[in-house]
């Protein structure tokens, strides 16, 4: 398993992959929740961002 680098805390936005891993659920399932718009993103040159804040909002509790 790679695990890639740190998430850098000033960061403002997350890959896929860095979202995944956060959340604690597969790639796969944010690709398709992406897809569904279930994920609010930005894409920028061909890159899928996700906002942290988001991603903090929704590991909350």
């Amino acid at each position: 398993m790679r695990r890639g680098r740190p998430i850098d805390p000033d960061q403002r936005y997350l890959s896929p992959r860095q979202t995944a891993r956060v959340l604690g659920v597969s790639e796969a399932l944010v690709y398709t929740e992406i897809h569904s718009g279930q994920i609010p993103h930005r894409t920028l040159g061909g890159r899928i961002l996700i906002p942290l804040e988001w991603i903090q909002d929704s590991s909350r509790p």
